[in-house]
């Protein structure tokens, strides 16, 4: 049967219309901003920095989450080049990525024109506004609305992609891959039961309806052999030890995140994904039903991710909500009313507040926190400079590290002119991971991705540390006690470090990026410790 869609109608011109003006809108709001350099986002630029230059992850380096969010910056630095500019625009490719499937699941579920139209123009504002730097949460929330657009589709095709896309998922981070494999499993096991788009379920035939129950179970298996497949591959091609002890499924020495049913209730965007799933299920409405499994999930993955505004792709599914609410026929509509809006205004509180900080930050000519206040910045912010080619000028920091950097560039390049061919030795043991490829040094294998105490820095790492400090393999070495301050492993490293003659401590820069943007100041500790080789490297 030949396919109906049509491509060109004017109800879809203006859709892409409505699509193109969002998407401009927002590449417009981020050239016009100022970001501040974010130790977490760092995290993300070294791990698509090392598959930029071919190092393999789990085999020449461990993290407790998977790789897939590193591809696209690091596909975007072979395509480029290795900097923090082209690192900001692998996410507005990703921006677009997230509206286009967004557009087409509102569309797979029927939802109507202008409802689809606000969703996109709400979508734009509330969630891919704030989304600026690649993070883990970003790309695990494109992968599960992919994944479920998949799921939704009426073929074994979609249905292996479906579970593709769950493999990755769960290869991104683990709460957005067991969310992707859960829900896109049910819609999977949904569609082929026979439901229309308009009903979650026919009725209670489909039950003993053989061939639907055969379909049922060959496309399970379908999605659940191609998510397994996409795992089993990365780990065969990676090493299946490391996979074991790195990937945190709250095995020990991980520390387990576990969800908190408390908040799932009891926060406005439980309540409002409950209310909604008891009245789609009671309502047997398909749409109501797609919308509260969003705002559960972002109220699942908020309690087990940083960076709450990562989790507002809830936002595209409140217009249908109310949408829907408003077409019910059913007694009680004004309380239900009020129970909606209540809960979906409350939901809303933070996205308006970061969205109004933005603008706020843009009309004052400020530079963005990364909480978009910039009333939480503790030092004066400056841009990079323009030498320093692999950082940002649409960023800031102190100056006193953009200082610090450009001295450590000068020091590298007196050593490669007393020793042509030779390549700098760098231990970088803090936020500002682009000084690998600032300098032209190689982040060294075997270590781990950061060095965060509990999340991938166990006794196994500490002791390795210490050997490696304790030793002369390195021209220079940078030391911060970036996420918990200078606790015990970490002035037990300064203490090797101060008991190794083979180094001089150069510089501590204490106008770091940390100390000027993270809320708990002044008690981060945040200084960056610079240490040099002695026999190669002078002031």
């Amino acid at each position: 049967m030949a396919s109906t869609y049509a491509p060109y109608t004017r109800q879809n011109l203006v859709d892409y219309a409505v699509m193109a003006l969002c998407l401009l809108g927002v590449f417009i709001a981020f050239e016009i901003r100022d970001f501040v350099y974010f130790r977490d986002y760092s995290i993300t630029f070294e791990g698509a920095y090392r598959l930029f230059l071919g190092q393999v992850p789990y085999r020449d380096f461990g993290a407790p989450v998977g790789p897939a969010s590193f591809v696209i910056p690091a596909l975007f630095f072979k395509l480029f080049e290795p900097n923090w500019t082209f690192f900001l625009l692998s996410q507005q490719f990703q921006n677009a990525c997230l509206l286009v499937l967004v557009y087409a699941l509102l569309g797979r579920i029927g939802t109507r024109a202008l409802i689809k139209r606000i969703a996109l123009l709400a979508f734009s504002v509330f969630y891919l506004l704030l989304l600026t730097h690649p993070w883990y949460n970003s790309t695990g929330a494109l992968l599960l609305l992919a994944g479920v657009l998949c799921a939704l589709g009426s073929s074994s095709v979609s249905v292996v992609a479906a579970g593709l896309l769950a493999g990755v998922a769960v290869l991104t981070k683990q709460d957005f891959g067991l969310l992707t494999l859960l829900i896109a499993g049910f819609f999977v096991a949904v569609v082929s039961l026979g439901s229309d788009r308009e009903k979650i379920l026919p009725g209670p035939d489909c039950l003993r309806d053989r061939a639907r129950l055969l379909a049922l179970a060959i496309n399970l298996m379908l999605f659940a052999i191609s998510a397994m497949a996409v795992v089993a591959l990365f780990i065969l091609a990676t090493d299946a030890e490391q996979f074991k002890y790195w990937f945190n499924y709250g095995q020990s020495p991980h520390e387990a995140r576990s969800i908190s049913l408390r908040d799932l209730l009891g926060n406005s965007f439980g309540t409002l994904g409950w209310v909604t799933a008891l009245l789609a299920l009671a309502r047997n409405n398909f749409r109501l039903l797609v919308a509260s499994i969003f705002i559960t999930a972002a109220s699942v993955s908020r309690t087990t991710s940083g960076l709450g505004f990562t989790h507002y792709y809830f936002v595209a599914f409140m217009p249908v909500i109310i949408d829907e609410c408003l077409r019910l026929k059913i007694r009680f509509k004004v309380l239900l009313l009020v129970v909606v809006v209540y809960a979906s205004s409350r939901t809303m509180i933070r996205p308006v507040n970061d969205v109004y900080h933005v603008f706020e930050s843009v009309a004052l000519h400020q530079p963005e926190h990364f909480f978009f206040d910039y009333r939480k910045l503790s030092r004066p912010m400056a841009d990079f400079p323009a030498e320093l080619q692999a950082f940002s000028p649409h960023t800031q920091a102190p100056q006193q590290t953009s200082d610090a950097i450009l001295g450590l560039k000068r020091i590298a390049a007196e050593k490669r002119a007393a020793a042509p061919g030779t390549k700098l030795k760098l231990l970088n043991l803090t936020e500002l991971t682009p000084i690998y490829a600032e300098l032209g040094a190689e982040p060294p294998m075997g270590l781990p991705l950061w060095f965060h105490t509990k999340v991938s820095l166990f006794p196994r790492q500490i002791e390795q540390l210490n050997e490696t400090l304790a030793g002369q393999a390195f021209d220079i070495i940078l030391l911060q006690g970036t996420h918990e301050g200078l606790t015990e492993p970490y002035r037990n490293f300064l203490s090797i470090l101060n008991a190794n003659q083979s180094y001089a401590l150069l510089q501590v820069i204490q106008d770091s990026p940390a100390n000027a943007t993270w809320p708990c100041e002044p008690d981060c500790q945040g200084e960056i410790f610079i240490y040099v080789k002695r026999p190669v490297l002078s002031r």
